[in-house]
């Protein structure tokens, strides 16, 4: 062995002579087999020579020398052909990343071949210092913060409706269903739109419609409007479904795959930590005293003087949603300045980390079953989040508690997020504890199911706790290996966002002819046993083997 890595320590020294100097090491060895044909000589001895603690599961080094030169020389390929590799077979699943201060080497291998006969599978070189990746997530961070802001705004909104426009809970359900059909029909134009204009440019793009649709609500809110106030919600939603279709597959494969749960658990917390501030700011801006305004418009004495109090009312919402515009139109322009890398996923994202060659996209069931699962997923989590106070309302609770009830189920997704960091993948996998997730979920519902008034609807809101991982999980599950599929297979993961609109209105429509707690139970209960079903076995169907 002394000898073996000797010999290897050689060869790499060759490397460095021959242009790649100040080397720093990312393995991805969650799939490396026990070899004693060399591979363990050679991770062995680039850790010898340069000092660097290599991790498991995809772990990132910090770089040596920041002062390293920006040239990679085309010697870097056949060096490592020629003499990384020793002249027997070896096994390394996945792949083995190098790279420098200011470049990454991502170097894909076959299973199974010898130093004559490898095929390198991709090589990519990209800049990601340490500076550039967390400042990357640091971005993606305030974008994930804004979508939880206007995301969760709906769950006030509804109640704000209701009053403004004094419409039934059918009709004021139509408030997420515009929002998120959205997604559906426009996700996968957002796709196409994000392979002419790259990933940063499009996420600049969707802010600045988010700008319109949030002057267009504005507007018509003002003017009392509903149809008006459904397209302001439609066009906000437009612009989300662009910047979902850029940032979630951006933050999955920024990193390792495999850890990439931990990195959208972040995006979540900063998501779930605005949507649990939305409420809050919403209310003490427009829904102070609701319970006394109501009164006051059935006791106002004439048509009119309803019509002037229920005016005055809507108009509250004009300034802020004025603000907003102008925030979202700022922010746009400083996406399109930004230093945000590009990131291609056909190369960052190859197919053969699962065993696939080449391909339709059809030809990946564990993305089309993770499309169902994140619809039911996103169901769940807007019945937890924006329903929780129309269930609040069938316990006859007071409208000032009611419409805080969604910054309970926020503050326990906040918390499941936090669960979420310390234990991925750590201690358990991304898809296991999506498993686990689910059981909690069917747990809790049944629970709500059980039970009678605030506990009840306290048992709502812990299924923000279940929820909280979920969508971490489900989407690196979902789009893992899909290579040049990977935008494509995004979008259709965000066009299943449109679960947020169907079973919520389907429980607004059920509820008036059923018990309303047996219809949540029945919408719930299921999605949440599919949910299980995807983390225990669906993600892993046509991988490796697996059929």
């Amino acid at each position: 062995m002394p000898m073996a890595v000797g010999c290897v320590a050689c060869r790499v020294s060759r490397i460095l002579v021959a242009g790649l100097s100040d080397f720093w090491t990312l393995a991805d060895l969650s799939a490396a087999r026990a070899d004693p044909s060399g591979t363990a000589s050679i991770v062995t001895a680039i850790n010898v020579l340069k000092g660097v603690a290599i991790r498991f599961q995809g772990a990132h080094a910090p770089p040596l020398d920041e002062k390293s030169t920006t040239r990679m020389s085309k010697d870097v390929i056949s060096a490592t052909r020629s003499w990384l590799l020793p002249e027997r077979p070896f096994s390394l699943g996945s792949s083995l990343w190098f790279g420098r201060a200011d470049f990454c080497i991502v170097i894909g291998f076959d299973n199974h071949t010898s130093a004559r006969e490898w095929n390198l599978m991709s090589v990519q070189a990209t800049r990601v210092t340490e500076g550039s990746y967390f400042g990357s997530v640091i971005t993606i961070g305030v974008l994930f913060f804004i979508f939880g802001f206007v995301t969760w705004l709906n769950g006030p909104m509804i109640t704000f409706v209701k009053l403004a426009f004094t419409l039934d809970d059918v009709n004021a359900f139509l408030v997420p269903m515009a929002f998120y059909l959205s997604y559906f029909f426009l996700a996968l134009p957002s796709s196409a739109v994000l392979r002419r204009t790259g990933m940063k440019k499009g996420m600049a793009l969707g802010l600045f419609v988010m700008a319109i649709g949030a002057t267009l609500f504005g507007e018509f809110t003002a003017m009392r409007q509903y149809p008006g106030v459904l397209t302001g919600l439609f066009v906000i939603g437009a612009g989300l479904s662009l910047l979902q279709t850029a940032s979630n597959p951006y933050i999955s494969i920024i990193g390792p795959i495999d850890s990439a749960a931990q990195r959208i658990a972040f995006m979540g917390i900063c998501s779930k930590f605005a949507g649990f501030l939305a409420p809050f700011v919403f209310g003490a801006l427009v829904l102070r005293d609701l319970d006394s305004f109501d009164l006051q418009v059935k006791a106002a004495p004439t048509t009119a003087a309803r019509d002037a109090l229920l005016d005055a009312f809507a108009a509250q919402v004009h300034l802020p949603y004025m603000i907003m515009a102008a925030l979202l139109a700022l922010l746009a322009i400083w996406m399109a300045r930004s230093a945000l890398p590009e990131i291609k996923p056909d190369t960052a994202n190859d197919e053969h980390m699962i065993g696939h060659i080449d391909g339709s996209i059809f030809s990946f069931p564990h993305l089309w079953l993770g499309v169902l699962c994140l619809f039911l997923y996103v169901g769940v989590e807007v019945m937890a989040g924006d329903a929780i106070g129309i269930y609040g309302e069938g316990f006859d609770l007071p409208l000032s508690a009611t419409r805080l009830f969604t910054s309970c189920t926020l503050f326990a997704m906040l918390i499941g997020y936090v669960v979420g960091l310390l234990l991925i993948p750590r201690f358990v996998s991304q898809s296991r504890y999506l498993a686990i997730s689910a059981v909690m979920g069917v747990l809790f519902t049944v629970g709500a199911y059980l039970t009678r008034g605030y506990v009840s609807v306290g048992f709502v809101a812990a299924l923000g706790f279940a929820n909280a991982m979920m969508w971490p999980a489900i989407f690196p599950l979902a789009i893992k290996g899909l290579g040049r599929h990977t935008e494509a297979g995004s979008a259709l993961l965000i066009m299943g966002i449109a679960g947020g609109a169907v079973i919520p209105y389907a429980f607004a429509v059920l509820k008036q002819h059923y018990d309303f707690q047996l219809v949540y139970l029945g919408l719930c209960v299921p999605s949440y046993l599919y949910i299980f079903y995807y983390g225990a076995r669906g993600h892993e169907l046509g991988q490796d083997g697996h059929r």
